[in-house]
């Protein structure tokens, strides 16, 4: 008997299937590049960190002049930027750790809160969602359900029953008033329970097979698999625990135990406008430098203020006054420095008009080409 043999080659007429290029091949050929573009948006949202740890180097003078430059700079042209310092500097690390150590306290504040709430969010939120998810019991929805709630309600709804709370266990104006609620966060609690419930039952029935109880199960089992979840969770946590402002303000009335995030809260309300704010700053600067007044950068708004007054109004007695009494003097001494500041900028012009037009005899030159080449002069022998 013969076996015919079969050609693996197509019949004539026949088209042979072409197979589309799939999504993985694409992703291979578009793969440099991709690295590349993210590589780029990477370095330029870097760019605001990196300048501002540069600037962290300066010398307080060079920055002083840098942002008077920025005031009388022409807006239609590019300002230059400063790379790199003409001296390097550590005087302000000093004055912030060394001279000033209540912002390196307020700093270690924040992270004693921050660790605390992340070690008690760490071993009771996993539990708590593997018995809300893996578990049957009488009320567990009821209890899911007052999760919801809590969630979605406002702080300032549970804030009343908090302080009382807080007040009868007699932890009120400690650390432990801002630690503790923030154990029990039902928003991540929700996330790791939703989570859980999409986890197969094989694997839970497979451990239980292997002889491990539940704690062996959710240690060994549950969580390494939740590790995307959980990771996102302390992300999430981190950024909440280091920004708490209301938790703080509320639960503490000691200063010393409050966190970085209040004093820059506080900073923020000072004005109703940042940019406000720190053009109160900068314009308070400039007039301290303007009356040779040291140590304006570092004073509270209203002792600078105060120091104005009393340099260019000394007779005013500005003890036991308000805030509006206070802005009002700062307002009329504001006016008296700007007003010298006009008068001598006159005399210098009408100076510098007189020494323009004696220049002009046998000169060749326009009065008014004279007049402006000594007053270019004479504000570059003003700025050096």
């Amino acid at each position: 008997m013969q076996i015919s043999k079969t050609s693996n080659q197509p019949a004539a007429g026949r088209r042979k299937k072409t197979r589309r290029p799939s999504f993985r091949h694409w992703w291979k050929k578009a793969r440099p590049l991709t690295f590349v573009l993210l590589c780029v948006i990477a370095a330029v949202m870097l760019i605001p960190i990196v300048f501002t740890f540069l600037y962290s180097f300066f010398p307080k003078s060079e920055i002083s002049d840098y942002l008077n430059q920025r005031s009388s700079y022409d807006t239609s042209k590019w300002l230059p930027v400063l790379f790199s310092p003409s001296q390097v500097s550590l005087r302000q690390y000093y004055k912030i750790l060394i001279e000033q150590p209540q912002y390196l306290k307020l700093f270690l504040n924040s992270v004693k809160y921050s660790v605390g709430i992340l070690l008690g969010q760490a071993v009771i939120i996993p539990m708590t969602a593997y018995g809300l998810s893996r578990f049957r019991f009488k009320g567990r929805d009821a209890l899911f359900f007052l999760v919801l709630v809590l969630m979605l309600l406002p702080f300032q709804v549970t804030m009343a029953p908090s302080v009382m709370t807080l007040r009868a266990l007699g932890i009120l104006n400690t650390p432990w008033a801002v630690i503790l609620p923030m154990w029990f966060s039902p928003f991540y609690l929700f996330l790791v329970r939703q989570f859980m419930l999409g986890l197969p039952n094989e694997i839970l029935e497979a451990g239980q097979m292997d002889g491990a109880g539940t704690f062996r199960c959710l240690w060994q089992v549950v969580l390494p698999v939740c590790r995307p979840i959980i990771g996102a969770s302390v992300a999430l946590s981190f950024a909440d625990c280091w920004n708490l402002v209301e938790q703080p303000l509320i639960y503490l009335t000691d200063s010393s135990q409050q966190p970085l995030s209040v004093m820059f809260n506080q900073i923020n309300t000072d004005s109703a406008d940042v940019q406000e704010l720190v053009r109160e700053r900068v314009e308070l600067i400039r007039l301290g430098d303007r009356l040779n007044l040291d140590g304006m950068d570092s004073l509270p708004v209203k002792a600078a203020k105060a120091a104005i007054v009393n340099k260019v109004i000394p007779g005013m007695n500005l003890k036991g006054r308000g805030d509006a009494y206070l802005d009002a003097a700062y307002d009329i001494a504001k006016s008296k420095a700007t007003a010298r500041r006009t008068v001598n900028d006159q005399r210098a012009q009408v100076f510098n008009a007189d020494s323009a037009n004696g220049a002009v005899g046998g000169s060749g030159i326009s009065p008014n080409d004279a007049r402006a080449k000594m007053i270019a002069k004479y504000k570059q022998e003003k700025e050096d």
